[in-house]
């Protein structure tokens, strides 16, 4: 799997959200993981056994269940070296690391996405 197919997993509980960076990811070659929550990314993670390759999370902060702070904290205690991109519509003064604030253009993400995995990556989506 090259870099670029690696799955990238995306957390957030508005599917309609996860869909549109699902869709951004998929047009430039990664794979896409999703979940609704933190405790479902969790979940997702453990059963695909150790990250199941995954290069990236991208994680809303705000949802029900597990939150994106919690869920972060949780990931890093099994999976420490695992990148985070938050993606929020409100203040979190508390963030440390790369946040993206909603609402987002693609080309931003794809951007904060090439900036987190160190490497440059096109951001013209396949066609």
């Amino acid at each position: 799997m090259s870099p670029q197919q690696a799955p990238v997993l995306v957390v957030d509980d508005e599917e309609s959200l996860r869909r549109v960076v699902a869709r951004a990811l998929t047009g430039v070659g990664f794979g896409v993981l999703e979940a609704d929550n933190g405790a479902s990314a969790l979940r997702l993670l453990a059963g695909a056994g150790a990250g199941a390759g995954v290069h990236l999370v991208i994680s809303d902060i705000h949802m029900p269940v597990m939150d994106g702070l919690t869920f972060a904290r949780e990931l890093h205690l099994r999976l420490p070296a695992m990148p985070i991109l938050f993606i929020t519509g409100r203040e979190s003064p508390d963030l440390v690391g790369e946040v993206l604030r909603k609402p987002f253009g693609q080309e931003a993400l794809l951007m904060s996405v090439a900036r987190m995995l160190g490497r440059p990556m096109d951001v013209t989506p396949g066609l």
